[in-house]
């Protein structure tokens, strides 16, 4: 059976300095190892510097004490140097800060080197910093302090760093730092970390408010399920207690004026009298639920008029007495922007009612210019910016975000030197028809 033979590997070397004669030994034993190797001399710095522009070279080979060498090497100097100039140029040009760290044999962390932006992110210059490396794991959060022990750890088994957490600064700042960065061992093995650290503060509390948002969505959500069940049974309360009530009454003031129709003729209209005044009070209140449910007067009469009746029915139920100052009845809103403009008007006036401690609320309703304005103040207490923010203020937030859902805004001023205004703003013509109240 023959072998095919395996071909030679190509070599290309570059000689300075060597003679033919003195490089010879050197080709022959190449060439026994299975190399098929070239050569080519050059001497003087000039035709190494052309040598070398060509590359491609697998091999060099010369004197280092060769003074076209040395000077070589000062140009290679020279190259170094532009190369951490540059370096430093990208640095001070990075938002994050380029570091390059090593651990100690006791454990400590020292920064070999730290960009320009170390001042702005930790509030420490970079001389300060590669000085004294503990500074910076001393403004770790002692909350977070093991995270970032456990980060180095990990990342000498996976080759990569990448740790997020909170220090503070000499001038007290929290922030959020992210260290993203790569991992090999120096000259003596211990491990050394070379990368970025970014300030992710800005993001953090993106991630936050956009948290508090989908919970303070969650939270609504979880109410006007709760707030529809309350509802029903206020309506099946109020049908229950006062119209069954009274139906039983009129039932047996029926039967009584049934037994005394000849017996006593005055007491008789007595009698009527008071089923007549029972048969009000069950109108009256199948009109208020009604209307409370859904109502006819806005659909028929518009929103003013809807405003004005509702002003009235407050000002019987509660006691505290609503002055329209104005109401143009000639507004003219879609459907949905009317309902949801009438409910706003309701929210707030109940919410006058339970926290505002009020003696009198005045209303304004009007259209300037392309937007319908609706002005609700009280002379109450007043509200603060923390109650703004409380996790069970679900009217105001209920206000808010179904003036959002039509293009509205929603603003609460005080009113020194004591109220609440609330002013509720929406588009007099909706850009899309689909919203539902």
């Amino acid at each position: 059976m023959s072998l095919t033979p395996v071909p030679a590997k190509p070599l290309r070397l570059l000689v300075t300095g060597e003679g033919p004669a003195s490089i010879e030994a050197l080709l022959q034993r190449l060439a026994a190892a299975g190399y098929a190797p070239t050569a080519q001399w050059a001497s003087g710095a000039a035709q190494i510097q052309a040598a070398l522009a060509d590359g491609g070279w697998d091999l060099v080979i010369g004197s280092h004490a060769l003074p076209c060498l040395a000077a070589l090497g000062g140009l290679a100097q020279a190259t170094e140097q532009a190369s951490e100039a540059r370096l430093g140029a990208i640095a001070a040009n990075t938002p994050g800060v380029i570091f390059r760290l090593r651990q100690g044999p006791d454990g400590g962390l020292d920064f070999l080197y730290a960009g320009g932006a170390t001042q702005l992110l930790l509030g420490l210059s970079p001389a300060d910093l590669t000085a004294d490396g503990q500074r910076y794991t001393a403004m770790i959060l002692a909350e977070d302090r093991p995270g970032f022990d456990a980060a180095l750890v990990a990342s000498r088994e996976s080759g990569k760093l990448n740790w997020e957490g909170r220090i503070r600064s000499p001038e007290g700042d929290l922030k959020w730092v992210n260290l993203r960065g790569s991992v090999h061992p120096g000259s003596h093995g211990e491990p050394i970390w070379e990368g970025v650290m970014w300030n992710i503060t800005q993001s953090k509390q993106t991630e936050a408010d956009l948290r508090e948002s989908q919970s303070q969505l969650a939270a609504l959500s979880r109410h006007l399920q709760n707030a529809k069940e309350e509802e029903r049974e206020r309506i099946a309360r109020d049908v229950h207690d006062v119209l069954g009530g009274n139906l039983v009454a009129l039932k047996i003031e029926l039967s009584l004026l049934t037994h005394r129709l000849a017996s006593d003729p005055a007491d008789a209209r007595g009698r009527v009298a008071a089923i007549a005044g029972l048969l009000d009070e069950a109108i009256a209140t199948v009109s208020r639920v009604t209307r409370e449910l859904r109502p006819g007067i806005l659909k028929d009469f518009g929103l003013a008029a809807a405003v004005e009746c509702q002003a009235e029915d407050f000002f019987h139920r509660t006691g505290l007495p609503v002055h329209i100052l104005a109401a143009d009845h000639d507004i003219d809103l879609p459907e949905e922007a009317g309902i949801a403009l009438f409910r706003i008007f309701q929210e707030a006036l109940t919410n006058v009612c339970k926290h505002a401690n009020a003696t009198q609320v005045t209303v304004r309703l009007m259209q300037e210019g392309d937007e319908i304005r609706l002005e609700i103040q009280d002379d109450g207490r007043g509200i603060r910016h923390e109650d703004l923010r409380r996790p069970r203020s679900f009217g105001l937030r209920g206000i808010q975000e179904r003036l959002a859902s039509l293009g509205g805004q929603f603003v609460i001023t005080a009113t020194p030197p004591a109220g609440t205004r609330l002013t509720a703003t929406l588009p007099a013509t909706l850009e899309s028809p689909d919203h539902q109240p």
